[in-house]
């Protein structure tokens, strides 16, 4: 990669204008699905977290993760490509 174009990556990368949110509810939250669920670290569950804040889906292809939480499992996780509408 040349010096422009990493500029270029760079300006591309600014312009999608993220935000970052920094929740210590999504920390606590994340400890109480990690240990409720028996989950050996809480990274995935801290994706959970911020998902159940944000009122949206969290799509993940760890099959692992997902049966981890057997019959209740949150109706917002959904594995792929289980989960996937037909003829997507």
């Amino acid at each position: 990669m040349t010096a422009a174009d990493f500029e270029s990556a760079v300006r591309d990368f600014d312009a999608l204008s993220i935000q970052l949110v920094d929740s210590a509810e999504w920390v606590d939250r994340a400890l109480v699905i990690a240990r409720r669920f028996d989950q050996s670290n809480i990274f995935d569950a801290m994706y959970l977290a911020c998902a159940e804040d944000l009122d949206a889906e969290l799509w993940t292809c760890d099959r692992r993760f997902a049966a981890s939480f057997g019959p209740s499992r949150p109706q917002r996780l959904l594995l792929c490509p289980a989960d996937s509408p037909a003829g997507a």
